[in-house]
């Protein structure tokens, strides 16, 4: 855990884990809000999955430009009032 290898945990608001002085009590509410977040951060995974797989659905492109489309350079973007 971080608290083990040496790292201190901040919170920004409330800062109430520096007002705890027993490091045991300290690793315990470290790991309880690492416990909470677990569930968040798979819903979380599981919502972007959903979003990717709608917006494919709907033929979005999704990341980089495949081989197939049009690339536009910069010699073939006109500047405006340069022509």
């Amino acid at each position: 855990m971080l608290i083990e290898e040496g790292y201190d945990v901040y919170f920004v608001y409330p800062d109430f884990l520096n007002q705890i002085n027993d490091p045991m009590m300290k690793k315990f509410v470290v790991s309880m809000f690492v416990w909470f977040a677990e569930p968040y951060r798979y819903d979380i995974v599981q919502r972007t999955k959903v979003g990717i797989l709608r917006a494919k659905l709907q033929g979005k492109h999704i990341g980089l430009v495949d081989q197939g489309r049009r690339s536009i350079g910069r010699n073939s973007v006109s500047t405006s009032g340069k022509d």
